[in-house]
């Protein structure tokens, strides 16, 4: 966690500002990665922002999320395959902080 903490300072993921407005809620959500025979790999930490928690009129009108949709996905494998393309997975540490 203070792995993550310290890149997401050094990318200067965020500015301290002083406001009236209310922040959205957060929390970490920590999980354990393994390797494809079952060992572990690592374990991870996300920092997530909790729009749930977001109040009509207040703090919901220009928000986003840097997600895929598993139609995307989905539509990659299918191109990937098609074309005999060799595929491979990857990890990238803090890919949307700057």
């Amino acid at each position: 966690m203070q792995e993550e903490l310290e890149a997401l300072e050094e990318n200067h993921t965020w500015d301290i500002v002083l406001s009236t407005v209310i922040p959205i809620r957060n929390k970490s959500v920590f999980s354990i990665k393994l390797r494809s025979n079952g060992s572990l790999d690592c374990y991870k930490v996300q920092l997530v922002t909790l729009f749930n928690k977001q109040e009509y009129k207040n703090d919901y009108e220009e928000t986003f999320a840097l997600v895929v949709k598993m139609t995307a996905i989905q539509a990659i494998l299918s191109i990937a395959a098609f074309q005999s393309w060799p595929l491979h997975q990857m990890d990238v540490k803090n890919a949307f902080c700057s």
